[in-house]
């Protein structure tokens, strides 16, 4: 179990109330529950607490499921939460909402002023959406959503117009992947323009003329 975190079961018909220590030294858990019935789910309520005990607003807080399922709780201004109908069956409370961004690679080499990828684009594509496949089939297929932002960069040449060079190359590598194989429906492509970097000699410009691919995991919430 990850640090900060503690395990819960939710009993038919029950309903749970928890009292969480926000502070990242502690995330200590307090349960209480009452009112075993017969229902096929549980409720939940949530109170974050800082470390003088006081109401806090920390959020968002995640239960994860044994079965991999993810439900984000909300948590409002006064540190309270609620989740109504929840299913019956163990779960992992933490404090912290588990993003995982990775640079997987880029597309660099772009010609100057230009949009057009550059000869070996394709071959580094193909080798980093194969790590996407490898990466989707040891985490989970439905425990969690994937997408790939596409970074786009210039250099400092002056031009017209910087920022919509690098979000054209951004495009240019979207294209690639769409006209690719088509066995990655649940991969979400996003495009990001970041414009120029600076850059003194020739070898930091042409660094600078790329595309970044960056992998983000989330955990798919149900609320």
């Amino acid at each position: 179990m990850a640090d900060g975190s503690q395990e819960i079961t939710v009993r038919p018909g029950e309903t749970i109330i928890l009292e969480i220590a926000a502070t990242p030294s502690n995330g200590a858990v307090t349960e209480r529950s009452f009112g075993a019935g017969t229902g096929e789910t549980g409720s939940l309520e949530i109170q974050m607490l800082d470390e003088k005990g006081d109401p806090t607003h920390v959020g968002p807080l995640y239960l994860v499921a044994k079965n991999g399922e993810v439900i984000e709780v909300k948590i409002d201004s006064r540190g309270v939460g609620a989740v109504e109908s929840l299913p019956v069956g163990d779960y992992e409370v933490t404090l912290q909402k588990p993003v995982d961004d990775r640079l997987l690679g880029n597309v660099g080499g772009f010609a100057p002023a230009s949009a057009k990828l550059p000869a070996d684009a394709l071959a580094i594509i193909t080798k980093i959406l194969a790590t996407i496949r490898a990466t989707q089939q040891e985490s989970g297929k439905g425990s969690y959503t994937y997408t790939l932002i596409l970074r786009g960069y210039a250099d400092n040449t002056p031009g017209p117009d910087n920022r919509k060079l690098s979000e054209n190359r951004a495009f240019a590598v979207k294209k690639a992947i769409e006209a690719g194989p088509k066995d990655m429906p649940w991969l979400y492509l996003v495009c990001e323009g970041k414009g120029e970097l600076p850059g003194d000699s020739e070898v930091e410009r042409k660094t600078n003329r790329r595309v970044d691919l960056v992998l983000r995991i989330r955990p798919r919430t149900r609320t």
